[in-house]
C-alpha cells in the first residue's frame, strides 16, 4: 500500500499493491511549514493508519537535514524527529528513510530543485548562504533502491540515512543550472549556511552488496536530465 500522492509516493509505485508493506508518503513535505495544524494533521494520519494495519511494515520518510545545525530546532525538524520517535516506540516493523533533497518530476513548488528552477528562470533575485551545502539524490534511483532495501533483513526497524557521498555548495549547484539553461542567475551570496557530513556509511555499505556504485559527476547528470525536460519551455 502506498498512502499519498506526491513525488516520493510515485517513486513507490511499484509497492502500491503490496499487503506487507505500508508506505507513509502523505505528510508534511515543505521543511519551511510552520503551522502546527499540519503537523498535526500528519501524526493523526499516522496513529489512525497504524491502528488499522498493526501488522504491517511501514515505510516512513524523514530528512537528513536533522544533522543540518542551521535549521536544528525548527518546527519542521522538531517534528520528524518526534515522529521518528513514535514510530521505533510504536511499530513492529518499521524503516524509515531519511533523505537528502530528491530531485524528480513534481508541481510541488516548494521541492529544492523546482524552487531554484523557477527563481533562475523567472530572473528573481536569489540568496545563497556562502557555505550552505545540499546533498542531492533522483527519484529514480530511490525507485530501484526502495523494494531492495524493504526487502533487506539487515535493516529491518533501523533508520537510514539514505545519501550518497555528493555534498556540494548550493552556490555550486546554482552554477549547475546556469551551466545547463545557459542563463545568468540573479544570485546574491550573503553570510552563514552550514555544512554538515551525513553518516551514510550503513547505506554505502547496502549499495556495495548490490553492486551499484555512485556516478561521479552525480549532480550534474540529474540537473541535466531533469533541466532538459523543460528547456523547451524557456
Amino acid at each position: 500500500m502506498v498512502l499519498g500522492n506526491g513525488l516520493l509516493a510515485n517513486g513507490c509505485k511499484a509497492l502500491k499493491d503490496s499487503t506487507d508493506v505500508l508506505v507513509f508518503a502523505s505528510g508534511v513535505s515543505n521543511s519551511k511549514e510552520t503551522n502546527s495544524v499540519e503537523f498535526e494533521k500528519e501524526f493523526q494520519l499516522l496513529k489512525k493508519n497504524l491502528n488499522e494495519y498493526p501488522d504491517v511494515k511501514l515505510i516512513y520518510f524523514s530528512t537528513c537535514s536533522i544533522f543540518d545545525a542551521s535549521i536544528s530546532g525548527s518546527p519542521y525538524i522538531n517534528h520528524k524527529i518526534a515522529m521518528e520517535k513514535y514510530i521505533a516506540e510504536h511499530c513492529k516493523k518499521f524503516l524509515i528513510f531519511r533523505l537528502p533533497n530528491v530531485i524528480g518530476p513534481t508541481t510541488n513548488p516548494n521541492t529544492f530543485f523546482n524552487f531554484f528552477k523557477k527563481k533562475i528562470t523567472s530572473g528573481e533575485a536569489i540568496y545563497i548562504q556562502e557555505t550552505a551545502t545540499r546533498y542531492l539524490i533522483d527519484v529514480r534511483d530511490l525507485t530501484e533502491l526502495f523494494p531492495l532495501m524493504i526487502d533487506e533483513k539487515s535493516l529491518e526497524n533501523k533508520m537510514i540515512n539514505v545519501c550518497f557521498d555528493n555534498q556540494m555548495l548550493v552556490s555550486t549547484i546554482i552554477e549547475l543550472y546556469e551551466e545547463h539553461l545557459n542563463v545568468q542567475a540573479n544570485k546574491v551570496l550573503v553570510p552563514g549556511g552550514a555544512s554538515y557530513k551525513i553518516e551514510n556509511d550503513e547505506f554505502i555499505g547496502f549499495l556495495g552488496t548490490k553492486g551499484i556504485q555512485q556516478n561521479n559527476n552525480y549532480n550534474h547528470h540529474i540537473l541535466g536530465y531533469y533541466l532538459s525536460l523543460i528547456e523547451h519551455k524557456l
